[in-house]
């Protein structure tokens, strides 16, 4: 589960549904008996990719155009069986939804405003921002299109940098080639659901690895491009074996070049799992299950501790805020250095806070260790609960 939680697992679980559902689509359609269950199973698998990240709804979009252009005939219907499908695993997410943040679906408004003018970096997370998508559109819509058009310039080229460019340029070589129905269909939706990606992605979520999903697609297509060519080479078997030897080399030479950089730079990782371990087992002993803590980097600590957290905010006048109009939290854990204060833009009063230079309503100073990492743990509590 830790693992999980650090190295973002979701991501692969919500590529391995959406290849499922493409694939069962692609069953419908060579199946006469059979079809519309294969249909329904589709959209069961694309329903069950939103519990693995909620980002999985910009997957909705391409999928439904595979649809349409999948079937000649009875494309509504078939549409309804889908939607049939993904509503009927999601119903209990969207009474989830409903019944913790108000609405069927977790799309918070701050996405929109990453990287904007108003709110730089990731500085959105940390702020108190409308909740109504409609309001931030009023309110910031210029800087959101603005944002927008110039992310759309820097994900796309993404994918050139995800994929092996042997792989890569072999895919786009396949437009200059015909395909029989079922790959020429395949192609399509491999370009519909990039630009799909790109769109929605530069839009509201401004991490690369939301292109992931593209990747097995185009991966298929340059496959098929490379084994055409090799198979239209002479009848030599030394020389097509040399071929294919060099082709596997070009094409592992960067994922080997990957995991070398990943092993080496894993010493540097800001959250080992011995030190999140120690930080979970430092929270464990001094949260009860009642609390409420406002923290950093509140999605790992709250799967392993289930405790109530909520994040922490830019400043001390939004903390202060949140604590008497919203959440009264009863306990604050502050890490030096803030995790990824350069994208969050954090105040240097937690810094004050922490070294006692600066008070916090009635807050005092509880606890205060040092990990196996260097980073100090400081735990306040709010002095009126005592």
């Amino acid at each position: 589960l830790s693992t999980s939680m650090a190295d973002s697992l979701g991501d692969s679980i919500v590529v391995f549904l959406l290849i499922a559902s493409v694939v069962c689509l692609f069953l419908a359609r060579e199946s006469s008996r059979f079809s519309t269950g294969w249909v329904l199973l589709a959209g069961g698998a694309l329903g069950i990719a939103q519990y693995a990240r909620s980002a999985a709804m910009m997957l909705y979009g391409p999928m439904m155009i595979l649809m349409l252009m999948a079937f000649s005939g009875y494309r509504l219907i078939r549409l309804g069986v889908f939607f049939i499908g993904c509503l009927a695993v999601q119903l209990p997410l969207f009474a989830w939804h409903l019944n913790t943040v108000g609405s069927l679906t977790f799309t918070p408004t701050y996405l929109l405003l990453f990287l904007t003018s108003s709110f730089p970096g990731l500085s959105a997370i940390t702020q108190l921002v409308p909740t109504s998508h409609l309001t931030v559109f009023q309110q910031y819509g210029g800087e959101i299109l603005q944002k927008w058009i110039s992310q759309v310039w820097v994900h796309y080229k993404y994918l050139f940098s995800m994929m092996s460019p042997l792989v890569l340029v072999a895919a786009l070589l396949t437009c200059s080639v015909s395909m029989n129905r079922s790959q020429a269909l395949l192609r399509r939706f491999a370009f519909i659901l990039y630009l799909g990606l790109v769109g929605l992605n530069s839009l509201v979520i401004w991490d690369n690895r939301y292109l992931l999903p593209a990747i097995p697609f185009f991966s298929l297509l340059g496959a098929e491009w490379i084994r055409r060519i090799l198979s239209g080479l002479p009848r030599q078997r030394f020389g097509k074996w040399a071929a294919s030897g060099v082709v596997v080399l070009l094409v592992a030479a960067p994922t080997v070049d990957v995991f070398y950089q990943a092993l080496k730079a894993r010493a540097a990782r800001l959250r080992h799992p011995h030190t999140m371990r120690e930080l979970t087992q430092f929270v464990k002993g001094n949260v009860e299950p009642e609390m409420v803590v406002m923290t950093v980097q509140t999605d790992p600590l709250v799967w392993e501790t289930r405790a109530s957290m909520i994040e922490l905010p830019s400043d001390l006048e939004t903390a202060a805020r949140i604590y008497r109009e919203f959440i009264r939290f009863d306990t604050i854990l502050l890490l030096d250095p803030l995790p990824l204060g350069h994208l969050y833009n954090y105040s240097p009063q937690w810094y004050e806070l922490m070294d006692g230079r600066k008070k916090f309503l009635a807050f005092y100073r509880d606890k205060e260790i040092t990990l196996g990492s260097g980073e100090r743990v400081v735990l306040l509590r709010d002095g009126i609960r005592r």
